[in-house]
């Protein structure tokens, strides 16, 4: 017997309350078309069964390799977004899952039926991705997002954007340019903490996607005090 689970991506199930709201935003910023799924708040779910399936390959005792989420997605491309619905209720499993998590999987094929081919790709190849990290990696970008999420939004916005721009620059080239005289001010202490926490997990982080406009730059004002 099988549980098809389209989507648990690792940050989500890890959050609680303003956490999950704070991370979500933080991804907002950062990946606005991944996003649009991994806003949802996800309360923990029950260990399943021995035998039945995890999500993206993982393994229970007694159980074997589950399906990916990009396999599923090819198997049934073919159908209309309603076929899809019906054939993921008939799942083997799916039945079991509780009518919160049913929802939440009819809504993630909703909203990936919604995107483009190119926002469709790039959302299921970094949830794949997240899902290949090690435990340890996997937490390192929670509580990258999470603290990102736990700042003032026009701070948070200020971050990420200083982290989309000094993301990809070699590591002496970056040091220089937040050593530099126009951003010596910008950030507080637990600002410039939380941007070398996403500058550490940036390996694991899906490649740049071009930020949708309008998306002017914030202006770099100075640090307000500290509370």
């Amino acid at each position: 017997m099988r549980r098809l689970t389209l989507f648990r991506i690792a940050h989500g199930s890890a959050l609680r309350g303003k956490r999950v709201l704070g991370a979500a935003l933080a991804t907002t910023l950062l990946f606005p078309t991944l996003s649009l799924a991994s806003a949802q708040t996800h309360r923990p779910a029950a260990p399943p069964p021995a035998g039945i399936y995890q999500p993206y390959g993982g393994r229970v005792p007694g159980g074997i390799q589950g399906p990916h989420l990009s396999q599923w997605m090819e198997n049934h491309r073919n159908l209309t977004p309603a076929q899809q619905q019906h054939a993921l209720e008939n799942e083997p499993g799916f039945r079991l899952l509780r009518p919160e998590q049913q929802r939440r999987e009819i809504d993630l094929l909703n909203r990936l039926n919604s995107m483009s081919p190119e926002q469709r790709h790039r959302y299921i190849a970094h949830t794949e991705a997240m899902e290949r990290l090690s435990p340890p990696q996997r937490q390192q970008v929670r509580n990258a997002m999470q603290q990102l999420g736990s700042l003032p939004e026009d701070r948070r916005r200020i971050v990420a954007h200083i982290f989309r721009d000094v993301r990809n620059m070699p590591e002496p080239q970056r040091q220089m340019y937040l050593n530099s005289p126009q951003m010596r001010g910008v950030l507080n202490d637990r600002e410039r903490w939380t941007l070398n926490g996403l500058i550490l997990v940036n390996p694991y982080l899906p490649p740049p996607e071009p930020v949708p406009a309008p998306m002017p730059p914030p202006i770099y004002r100075p640090v307000p005090p500290l509370e």
